[in-house]
């Protein structure tokens, strides 16, 4: 399963991890829940810091200057790097190929919107 950061959480990674099924997802940084090693909002440019925490992997990734991605996964439990371009890691790489749900979910929200226009 592929969320995005207004669903991911680590008390929901731990629910779908107790029936047997797995998460990848980016987190907002404003939870709760995040370690605070996690919420460091600067590093060096295309790096990478993995928390690994019964199971679950915090991945963040600096891939802006002034912003970084973090990424729960209950999947991954060893974590590779590329070595070309960007550097990034197998979370972030398998989190873009499998996001495509998640960008429609948003489509839709933002389209069909339950706000009143009066």
């Amino acid at each position: 399963m592929t969320c995005d950061n207004f669903f991911t959480s680590l008390s929901l990674a731990n629910a779908l991890k107790a029936q047997g099924t797995s998460i990848v997802g980016t987190v907002n940084r404003a939870r709760r829940e995040v370690p605070p090693e996690v919420k460091v909002s600067k590093a060096p440019l295309h790096s990478t810091t993995v928390l690994n925490n019964n199971d679950t992997s915090w991945t963040v990734y600096q891939g802006k200057v002034a912003k970084n991605v973090i990424v729960l996964s209950t999947m991954h439990s060893s974590l590779s790097i590329s070595d070309e371009g960007k550097k990034l890691p197998e979370t972030v790489q398998f989190y873009n190929k499998t996001k495509s749900g998640v960008d429609i979910v948003d489509q839709m929200a933002r389209k069909y919107s339950t706000r009143s226009t009066v």
